[in-house]
């Protein structure tokens, strides 16, 4: 239920013109994790966030057990 909750959620705000909204799914031990990231569009280091959060996502999807 979080989870249709969660994406239900985001879903709705992601058309939104004022924010670069991006949503990931990490799985840990048989559970699903998730984590977003919401941030002004005119925010002037918008490219650096969005890389360091696709590092973050890989990192943790990546992550050795």
């Amino acid at each position: 239920m979080r989870e249709r909750l969660f994406l239900r959620w985001f879903k709705e705000y992601e058309q939104s013109d004022k924010y670069y909204i991006k949503i990931s799914e990490i799985v840990a031990e048989k559970v699903a994790n998730y984590t977003a990231m919401i941030v002004q569009k005119n925010n002037p280091n918008l490219e650096a966030i969005i890389k360091d959060f696709d590092d973050f996502v890989v990192f943790f999807k990546n992550k050795p057990d």
